[in-house]
C-alpha cells in the first residue's frame, strides 16, 4: 500500500484556515468591545432607517398628498436630491411624522441625535424619485454635524447702500439705494449677481407671486419686476417719497411720507386703486391680520387701515414718535425711544392697554416670535425679551453695539448690530447668546433676512450682503 505524503490536502488546509479565522474573530470581539459596540450601533441604525421608511409609507397610504399639505407637513414635499433630515438646515421631517413615530430614529453610527422635535439631526439623507414615486433613505456620510455652529460663510458684493432683501424662489432681490438698481442674486448658481435698473433711490421691496415691487423714494414710483425674466414691467406713480411697502393678499400698500398718504396697488393690474390719507411723517407700516398700522413720526400717532375696505378705521394718539413696531397675536408693540418704554396696543379695539413696559435705552425695533417679543435697544447694546402673555420683560440680553433689526431661524434669534458690524444669536428658549459673528470692519448691517437655512444681512456701509450659515 502506498504511503500518504506528510503534507495537508487542499481541503484540510481550507478547513483549518476557516477554523483559525473564526477563532480569531471570536477572540477579537472579546478583546475589542468597541467593535462590538459599533456593530450593535450599525444594526440599530439599519433598523432605524427602515422604521423611518415604513412610517413614511404608512403616512402616504393614509393620505397620499400629505407631504404636499403644509398643515400635515410644514417642511413641504420630500426633496428630490439627498437631503439630511434634521430640525435646522435640512429637511425637517419630524413634525410631518407626528403620530407615526414616537420620536425620530437616528443614525447612531455617524453621530445622529434626537433631543426634541425641534432639536435633532438624524444623520440620514432622504430623497424622492418622482419617476418611480419611491423614497430613498440612506446614511449621511458627511462629517458629523453635532457640533455645528453658525458662522459667516460668504460675502456677496452688491454695490452702494443695499437696503431690503426679498426672496423669490432661489433668487434674492436687493434694493441698492446708491446706484438706482436692484441686485439679483442667484443662490442656485454660486451667488452670481446681475442688476436691474429701477427708479431713483430704491428702498423697500415686497413680493406677490412672481413679481417684486420696489419703492423708489426720490422719484415717487414703485418699480414692478417680473422675476421670470428679471425685467421691469412698469413703474407705477404713487405719492411723494414712498418708503415702506407691504403685501396683503393681491394688494401692495405703499406709505408716502411727504404726501401723507398710502397708495394701494392692485397687483393683478398693477394700477393704483386707492389713496388713503394718513398723517404727517407717515414712514413705517406693518400689519396685524387684515389691519394695517401706519407710524406717523411727525404727528405722534398711528393710523389704522382696514385692508378689506381700504379705509381708515382708527387713529391712535401717542406722546412720542413711533417707528418700527411689531405685532404678535392680537397685540401691537410700539417702542418709545424717548422714554425707553414699549407700549402695547390691543388690535381688536385699537386702544392702548396696560402700563408702558420699561426696556433698554433707545428701543427702536420690535420683533414678535413664538410667544415672545424681542426689542432691540440701540442705546445700550441689549435686547429686551417680553413675554406676550404677561407683557413683562423676562430677560435682557447683551448683544453687540447698536442693535437694529431682528429675525429668527428655528430656535435662534438673529440681531444685526450696526455700530460694530456683528450679528448676535440668542437662543429663544434659554436666552443664552453666542459670541457675536463679525461681518468685517465698517459694514453697517441694517436689514436681516432669513431665506431657507441661511441668514442674510444687507450691509449699508460695506456695499455687500453677509451670508450666515451652519458650519
Amino acid at each position: 500500500m502506498q504511503n500518504r505524503s506528510q503534507g495537508f490536502t487542499l481541503i484540510e488546509l481550507l478547513v483549518t484556515i476557516a477554523i483559525i479565522a473564526s477563532l480569531a474573530i471570536l477572540v477579537f470581539s472579546i478583546i475589542n468591545p468597541a467593535k462590538r459596540i459599533q456593530a450593535a450601533r450599525l444594526a440599530t441604525t439599519n433598523v432605524n432607517q427602515e422604521s423611518i421608511r415604513k412610517a413614511i409609507s404608512v403616512k402616504l397610504i393614509d393620505s397620499p398628498n400629505s407631504f404636499s399639505n403644509p398643515v400635515s407637513c410644514p417642511a413641504g414635499p420630500i426633496p428630490t436630491t439627498p437631503t439630511v433630515m434634521r430640525s435646522l438646515g435640512g429637511y425637517d421631517i419630524a413634525p410631518c411624522l407626528t403620530g407615526y413615530l414616537s420620536k425620530m430614529p437616528v443614525n447612531l453610527v455617524d453621530g445622529g441625535y434626537f433631543n426634541a422635535i425641534d432639536d435633532y439631526n438624524t444623520k440620514f439623507n432622504i430623497s424622492q424619485d418622482l419617476a418611480t414615486n419611491s423614497v430613498v433613505i440612506g446614511r449621511d456620510l458627511s462629517a458629523p454635524l453635532v457640533n455645528l455652529a453658525y458662522a459667516l460663510v460668504d460675502t456677496i458684493p452688491v454695490d452702494m447702500w443695499p437696503q431690503s432683501i426679498t426672496a423669490v424662489g432661489t433668487k434674492l432681490y436687493v434694493a441698492n439705494w446708491g446706484i438706482n438698481k436692484v441686485a439679483v442674486i442667484d443662490t442656485a448658481n454660486s451667488n452670481s449677481v446681475t442688476y436691474i435698473n429701477v427708479g431713483t433711490s430704491p428702498y423697500i421691496s415686497a413680493a406677490v407671486g412672481t413679481k417684486v415691487y420696489v419703492s423708489n423714494v426720490e422719484d415717487n414710483t414703485v418699480s414692478v419686476i417680473d422675476t421670470t425674466t428679471d425685467t421691469v414691467l412698469i413703474d407705477i406713480s404713487v405719492g411723494q417719497r414712498p418708503n415702506y411697502i407691504i403685501a396683503i393678499g393681491t394688494k401692495i400698500y405703499v406709505v408716502n411720507k411727504e404726501s401723507r398718504d398710502v397708495s394701494v396697488i392692485d397687483t393683478t393690474t398693477d394700477t393704483v386703486i386707492a389713496t388713503i390719507d394718513v398723517e404727517n411723517g407717515a414712514y413705517f407700516l406693518t400689519n396685524v391680520g387684515t389691519k394695517l398700522y401706519v407710524a406717523n413720526t411727525d404727528k405722534n400717532s398711528i393710523t389704522v387701515i382696514d385692508s378689506t375696505s381700504d379705509s381708515v378705521v382708527a387713529t391712535i394718539s401717542l406722546t412720542f414718535s413711533p417707528r418700527q413696531m411689531g405685532g404678535l397675536g392680537n397685540k401691537l408693540y410700539v417702542p418709545d425711544n424717548s422714554t425707553s418704554d414699549v407700549i402695547v396696543i390691543d388690535t381688536t379695539t385699537d386702544t392702548i392697554i396696560g402700563s408702558p413696559i420699561a426696556v433698554g435705552a433707545v428701543p427702536n425695533y420690535a420683533f414678535g416670535y413664538g410667544t415672545k417679543v424681542y426689542i432691540s435697544n440701540n442705546g445700550n447694546g441689549t435686547v429686551s425679551v417680553i413675554d406676550s402673555t404677561t407683557d413683562t420683560v423676562v430677560s435682557t440680553v447683551s448683544v453687540g453695539s447698536g442693535p437694529v433689526s431682528i429675525n429668527a431661524l428655528g430656535t435662534d434669534i438673529f440681531v444685526a448690530n450696526y455700530n460694530d458690524s456683528t450679528v448676535s444669536i440668542i437662543n429663544s428658549s434659554t436666552y443664552a447668546v453666542t459670541p457675536p459673528i463679525s461681518l468685517g470692519s465698517n459694514q453697517g448691517p441694517d436689514f436681516v433676512t432669513v431665506v431657507g437655512d441661511k441668514v442674510y444681512t444687507s450691509n449699508n456701509d460695506g456695499g455687500n450682503l453677509s451670508v450666515i450659515g451652519l458650519q
